[in-house]
């Protein structure tokens, strides 16, 4: 608890990045009133501070710090772009604002401390990280990370719709990520989501209540040809898919049959079972109900045929689509290289984005 009129904050090291607490004088506070003129917005940072003090001293109250806190409210909204040309004074303001338990506020913070989430402790099977929206439940923080430079800074899944009331499928739904994105980029949807790991899919569940979309249906069930019970490789993260046996089973249901009589965006993130899923949709004609598709392949190099016989139906179906592809590593690694450096022995991951006028 600040005791003392004469105890002053001052946010003063941009080359260190540092927040540093100092006792002070009147001349402190006209340092305070220069440096935030240039700085911008850690001026609302000191508001803040002075908001969350005790209320019989708050720093509006002391003397020669009005004209400071005038300028901060005016600063305000002028967003993190400000600060970004100096890494070490941001990432600074960033822990001071941790420490005093403020909530992220934007894409660069969330970046900053998404990149600094510890791995789960031994025997935990989630953790939890505090999104503007709310807590999130996650089981694998790289991949958090990943999944949200994804789905927020490149907005992987943005797609244009005349509809004020989009019909969305997400098939892979993970952790609920690219769930909550679309509720909070298309408030109206009609959202479904299917998620065949029923840990993940509880976790989806949570998630999406806690971001105030408790209207979403979660199906815990494989996206596939036919109804019935597949194998499935229970991994706990985002990797688990459909396999010939074991060592876990699960239902599975024909997504041709289910699909709604128009829909307005398709998102396949199914763990290689899209060749097959695709081919039926094609084959049945349910592709002609689908609007958008963004569709994930995993190219193992024996699925080479499989990609090609997807796309052509595809394009058979009337549909124009673009793609986009790298050679990764974390989706297997081929038992022989390739003559090529970037590719070697990395399989190639391709996003098919299709549409039909």
């Amino acid at each position: 608890m600040i005791c003392d009129s004469a105890i002053r904050y001052t946010y003063i090291s941009e080359r260190k990045g540092r927040l540093q607490f100092l006792k002070s004088s009147k001349e402190a506070i006209a340092r305070w009133h220069a440096r935030f003129r240039r700085i911008g917005e850690p001026a609302n940072f000191l508001a803040c501070i002075g908001s969350k003090t005790n209320s019989s001293l708050k720093l509006s109250e002391m003397t020669g710090t009005k004209r400071v806190l005038g300028f901060g409210k005016r600063v305000a909204n002028r967003g993190v772009q400000r600060l970004r040309p100096s890494t070490a004074l941001s990432n600074g303001y960033w822990r001071a604002r941790k420490a005093l338990r403020f909530p992220v506020r934007h894409d660069a913070e969330i970046i900053y401390w998404l990149r600094r989430q510890p791995e789960l402790p031994s025997g935990s099977k989630t953790a939890s990280f505090r999104f503007p929206w709310g807590n999130f439940e996650y089981v694998n923080a790289d991949q958090l990370r990943a999944q949200f430079e994804e789905i927020f800074i490149g907005r992987q899944y943005a797609f244009s719709t005349d509809k004020s009331t989009p019909v969305i499928i997400d098939c892979g739904g993970n952790v609920g990520l690219s769930a909550v994105w679309f509720k909070l980029n298309y408030p109206n949807c009609r959202l479904t989501v299917y998620e065949a790991d029923p840990d993940l899919a509880e976790i989806v569940q949570g998630n999406l209540t806690r971001a105030g979309f408790d209207n979403v249906p979660v199906w815990r069930q494989a996206v596939w040809v036919a109804n019935e019970t597949v194998g499935f490789c229970k991994t706990g993260n985002d990797s688990g898919r459909i396999v010939p046996e074991g060592p876990t089973y699960c239902p599975a249901i024909d997504l041709s049959e289910r699909l709604p009589d128009c829909v307005d965006l398709l998102k396949l993130d199914i763990e290689g079972a899209e060749f097959q899923v695709v081919s039926r949709l094609c084959q049945t004609g349910a592709i002609q109900r689908i609007r958008r598709l963004i569709c994930e392949f995993h190219v193992w190099r024996d699925k080479t045929d499989d990609l090609l016989r997807a796309l052509s139906q595809l394009r058979g179906s009337g549909m124009q689509f673009s793609m986009e592809a790298a050679a990764v590593p974390w989706i297997g690694m081929a038992d022989t290289e390739a003559p090529f450096e970037v590719i070697k022995r990395n399989y190639i991951l391709m996003e098919v984005f299709a549409w039909r006028d």
